[in-house]
Parts: structure tokens; sequence; C-alpha cells
């Protein structure tokens, strides 16, 4: 959509299949965006970009430490005065969708290629604001595999916080990326945040 306006586009993830998805797609749309395969934990662009989107969560994923150095490599990249649009989620997303305790069979999915048992169950951490999502996946072989999901939820005043320590300052706060206003039942934050111009 940001190309489709004329606006000149990076896309980065660590994920090949994304990226080779991406890539597909804007050339069959005749979308002139520069997509690249890189891990934006190490980028190491200075005063290059306007604004910066990380969105469905992304920033939620990562620990302590890794959103340090995200907002650090994006507070680097962005010009002065540029923007971070991000969107977090809050408790009451982890309350409507979280603490997950069933099994189902597949026969070939998200997970794995060929038949799979998946167990799931999720794990609170309510004075940490912190929701683990555990799948342990067990093939036709008998082979077992574990995947676990963190997630960091946020308030309004949390990720303000945040976002301060790193020398941004919130502009806007709303219940989604597309405006919807903050309400008691909101399960997402939008935030869009500005970087601070140095005195």
């Amino acid at each position: 959509r940001l190309a489709q306006r004329r606006l000149d586009v990076t896309g980065i993830d660590i994920s090949r299949r994304s990226i080779a998805y991406a890539r597909r797609y804007a050339q069959e749309h005749a979308l002139f965006i520069t997509y690249r395969h890189e891990d934006y934990l190490v980028l190491q662009e200075e005063n290059q970009y306007d604004a910066a989107l990380l969105i469905f969560g992304d920033f939620c994923t990562f620990n302590p430490h890794q959103r340090q150095q995200l907002l650090q490599n994006v507070h680097r990249g962005l010009k002065p005065g540029g923007h971070f649009v991000l969107d977090v989620s809050t408790r009451l997303h982890r309350q409507c969708h979280g603490l997950k305790n069933s099994w189902y069979l597949s026969d070939g999915g998200f997970w794995r290629l060929g038949p799979h048992l998946v167990l799931e169950q999720g794990f609170d951490y309510p004075e940490e604001r912190v929701y683990l999502d555990q799948y342990i996946v067990v093939d036709a072989r008998g082979i077992v595999t574990v995947y676990r999901n963190w997630f960091q939820d946020y308030t309004t005043q949390t990720i303000a916080m945040e976002l301060k320590s790193s020398g941004f300052h919130v502009q806007g706060l709303w219940g989604d990326l597309c405006g919807t206003p903050l309400s008691d039942h909101t399960e997402w934050i939008g935030v869009v945040a500005q970087k601070n111009i140095p005195d």
C-alpha cells in the first residue's frame, strides 16, 4: 500500500521465504520495492529513513535486550524527527486468545509437510506481563520438536516508557494501527513515536 502511494519502500525480513514471496508479489503487481533478506537486529544504517514500521506485534516477541537493540537500530536508521510506527499487544489480548491447552492431528500444514500431531499449551506470567505459547510437534517418524513463542504485553504507559528510554517520544496511541480509539477493551495498542531531535 505504501508503494502504491509512490513512497520509496524497503522491506527487511530474516525469513528467506517471506522475502521471496514479497518479491514475487511486488513483481506481479509492478511495485518497485527493495526487499532485503537480513536480520533487523543487526542493521547499521544511519539517518536514512523517514519512517520505520514494525507491525503484527513483532516487537512483543523479543526479549528485553533484543528490544533495546532493535530500538537503537531504528533510532540510528531514522532521519532526525523520523517516525517509528508499531503495534503491541495488551493483557486483554492474552485473556481473549491465550491459555491454549489442546491438541490436533494434521495431514500437513504450517508445522510440517506430512502428517503430524500438535500439542499446544499456553503459560501466563502476569506479574511480568509475559505469555508463552508452546507447541510440541510429533511427526510420523516419532521425531519430537518443541517451539516456544514468548510475548511481552504492554500498557500505554509501559510502551511509552520503553520508547522514551531509547530516544523516542510518543505522538499518538490508538486501539490498533487503523486508528481505532483506545478503550478498556483494547487488545492492541497502535503507536506512532518520533525520534527525538537533539537540542
